[in-house]
């Protein structure tokens, strides 16, 4: 199981700041809200890859064209007059939009409204429409080897429970293989051969958890791993979300009491023809950006894209048109040039994507200055989101006065946002790392040590800002 999330890359302290290892590229700007002309700026013109900075043009587009009150719908529709007493004597249609945060629960809901309407038997098929997204359920430059954990979970038609799949990994037995928990629910099949090891022995076989991704949801997990009391938890990423989508549909239909005669169906069709039956709604999009951006979540990110070009262009939406939309909404709207920026999805997962800070910058102002609402949604340092913990954000001077999001992919760490200073002015920042390497001992201590080596670089350059010192970087 691929952990480059984990190996977070070293920059070792070295006076008031941290110098970064040889080889390392820094892109710098910091700008006033208000300001013509940075204050600061070191290869502000740089490409460089953004991580998941590139959220932040996902929820301006998306706020933009879809506006703050867009909900998905998913609709149960067919024709009213085949409805006779109890039974629905023809066809149902299960319409799917993309929304990336269906429930199980919303789907009990749907058929509930369909029992309250009478209706306990359906003679027809039941299609499930997964037309509104064509192309690619993942993004072109996503590291395969991340593809069968969650936050890379496909971004298709059909969504529920986010298409993640929890368990848990029990190496409790030394020399025996570690017991695999996955719930009964949940339509897929892992196999696993994991093998439980001494803390010796699993360092000197370099042990590993492997996984592989095989057709119809089935999944094969080895390796090996050190003896520990607690339980490993795990999350899969569905490899097929038609046919989950299908399974899981299938089971809560059995579960509500509704006996379909005939077949569960994917149809690749926008929508079903008849009469809306029953609906289930997102939140809306003002509080699914905001999850976004706080929790940093792809899925969210690249379903919203997805929806862009959609909604933009009138057909099926996938990476491509909604990429184009995203330009051209945002060249518009916020004086955004990114005719030749290379980007390839919503979330940032690609490593194909390429974007300067002085993008960035003009993307920030117009957010402070237009989208108040954006900017409040972006994490504080110290008090929520993926700045809640982070080292050397957590206490003054930089809690609560840092909305800012993360960036973080292997040898990449970003963070672009906003800081009110100690003179009470409000800025605008970019800061890009890339070319990072990382420790040569793997163990989790070490790990975190080079993660809170990362996060107080970026802190002590910010509280350089905060207090208006001149930015002094090591070469």
């Amino acid at each position: 199981m691929n952990r480059f999330l984990l190996l977070l890359l070293c920059l070792p302290v070295w006076g008031a700041l941290a110098t970064p290892v040889p080889g390392y590229r820094l892109s710098l700007i910091v700008q006033g809200i208000h300001s013509a002309k940075p204050e600061f700026s070191v290869n502000h013109d740089e490409r460089m890859q953004p991580a998941s900075l590139q959220k932040l043009l996902t929820a301006t587009a998306a706020a933009i064209e879809l506006t703050p009150d867009f909900r998905y719908q998913t609709t149960l529709t067919a024709d009213p007059s085949r409805i006779k007493g109890d039974t629905l004597e023809g066809d149902l249609y299960l319409n799917f939009t993309g929304d990336p945060e269906l429930s199980r629960a919303q789907l009990r809901e749907l058929w509930q409204q369909l029992k309250d309407k009478g209706i306990r038997k359906i003679t027809g098929n039941l299609y499930l429409m997964d037309g509104i997204f064509s192309g690619y359920p993942r993004g072109r430059g996503w590291a395969w080897d991340d593809l069968g954990v969650c936050f890379t979970a496909p971004s298709s038609a059909i969504i529920i429970d986010h298409n993640c799949v929890q368990g848990a990994l029990y190496p409790t037995k030394l020399n025996e293989k570690a017991r695999l928990h996955i719930p009964d629910f949940q339509p897929i099949h892992v196999q696993s051969e994991v093998m439980t090891l001494s803390a010796e022995q699993a360092k000197q076989q370099f042990c590993s958890l492997d996984l592989k991704r095989l057709d119809k949801n089935r999944y094969w997990l080895s390796g090996c791993m050190p003896l520990q009391e607690k339980p490993l938890p795990l999350n899969f990423a569905v490899s097929n979300p038609s046919l989950f989508g299908k399974d899981v549909v299938i089971g809560q239909l059995k579960k509500a009491g509704i006996t379909l005669k005939g077949k569960a169906i994917i149809a690749h069709q926008l929508k079903g023809p008849g009469t809306t039956l029953a609906w289930v709604q997102s939140p809306p999009l003002k509080e699914m950006v905001t999850t976004m951006l706080k929790e940093s979540d792809n899925l969210i990110a690249d379903a919203l894209l997805k929806t862009l070009g959609h909604h933009y262009f009138k057909q099926a939406g996938n990476y491509r048109n909604g990429v184009a939309a995203m330009k051209v909404i945002l060249q518009k709207k916020a004086g955004l040039t990114l005719t030749h920026t290379p980007l390839e999805d919503g979330s940032g997962l690609s490593s194909r994507n390429l974007i300067s800070a002085q993008q960035l910058i003009t993307l920030l102002r117009y957010i402070a200055i237009d989208m108040p609402w954006l900017k409040a949604a972006l994490p504080v340092a110290g008090m929520d989101g993926t700045l809640k913990y982070r080292s050397g954000f957590t206490q003054a001077p930089l809690k609560g006065d840092v909305h800012a999001k993360t960036g973080t992919m292997a040898h990449v760490s970003n963070l672009a946002g906003f800081i009110k200073t100690e003179s009470g002015k409000e800025k605008a920042f970019v800061l890009m790392v890339s070319g990072l390497t990382g420790p040569t001992d793997e163990s989790s201590a070490a790990i975190r040590h080079y993660a809170r080596s990362i996060s107080q670089y970026e802190a002590s350059i910010l509280e350089m800002i905060y207090y208006g010192d001149p930015i002094d970087i090591y070469d």
